[in-house]
């Protein structure tokens, strides 16, 4: 990148306040952030030159401020089955993966949050790679920007190509915890993806201290679901070995955090706590308080 991209700032990333920050150290309106949000997320457009409800003046100052930049594709499959791969260069030979999976009224896109991971879950190929660093919240939120563009551009706001977010790729989301949450305000924002909260899953190996920060942010909703991959019970991550009732108070006072974790840390938990897990009506995964332990009736 040269020296004069190097000044800038890459506002792709950016969420609605901070937007209204910048444009007010610009000296104008903060309703041109919300502006500036719907091209960027509702249009896919990156061209400030574009943004024809912007004065001339205006358009040329956002040039000598801003760019928006999300990392470039540098691999990308169509499945027979219209399942898309792609494979994201975020630079210094650093690749980060996304797929977008199609299944009836539902698209599904998988967001990663680190390139590689430290938390090395025994079933995870990405964990065997190691750790290199986190994403920056313009990598993490660029995926589903790439991702809806490659239904063509210009968007409209009414476009819903992609109908569900996981941050179920690559990393553990909880150790990219600010960039995530980031992302995440962006994903849910109406002047942007305007997804749902029951639309967007962070899926963790179980952090205790993060799910418990997670909690206090009551805009965001993440599923709290079990996952009955069998081949999954060999990860429990050693935090939650020692803290299962921490885990659960986490969960069971932060009624608005849904949150997808394994069924090794499910099981496991189930057996230090004598606490069980029973499905609601949606599905979803909620810890049931004292009620004997199924899979160890002893406890």
């Amino acid at each position: 990148m040269d020296s004069a991209i190097d000044k800038k700032i890459n506002i792709l990333g950016k969420t609605l306040p901070e937007l209204e920050e910048l444009f007010l150290n610009l000296n104008q309106k903060p309703y041109r952030a919300k502006q500036a949000l719907k091209w960027i997320h509702q249009r896919g457009i990156s061209n400030f030159d574009q943004m024809t409800d912007f004065s001339k003046e205006l358009r040329s100052l956002l040039n000598d401020s801003f760019y928006i930049k999300a990392p470039s594709i540098s691999y990308e499959k169509l499945s027979d089955d219209g399942t898309k791969k792609w494979v994201l260069d975020v630079g210094e030979h650093d690749s980060i993966e996304m797929v977008l999976i199609p299944e009836g009224n539902r698209a599904t896109l998988c967001v990663s949050s680190q390139v590689g991971c430290a938390i090395n879950c025994s079933f995870c190929a990405t964990g065997k790679q190691g750790f290199s660093r986190n994403l920056t919240a313009s990598e993490i939120i660029g995926q589903v920007w790439l991702a809806a563009n490659s239904f063509g551009i210009p968007r409209t706001g009414n476009d819903k190509n992609i109908t569900n977010i996981v941050m179920m790729g690559m990393g553990e989301p909880l150790h990219n915890f600010n960039p995530v949450v980031t992302a995440m305000d962006i994903m849910l924002n109406e002047n942007a993806y305007g997804l749902s909260k029951r639309k967007v899953t962070l899926s963790t190996s179980g952090l205790v201290p993060e799910i418990n920060k997670l909690s206090k942010l009551p805009e965001e909703v993440v599923n709290f679901k079990r996952d009955h991959n069998n081949s999954r019970y060999q990860m429990i991550h050693p935090y939650l070995m020692s803290n299962g009732d921490l885990f659960f108070h986490s969960i069971y006072y932060s009624p608005l955090i849904k949150i997808d974790i394994c069924s090794k840390v499910i099981s496991t938990l189930d057996m230090l706590t004598h606490h069980s897990i029973e499905a609601d009506d949606d599905g979803l995964w909620t810890p049931i308080t004292y009620i004997p332990s199924k899979n160890n009736p002893g406890l």
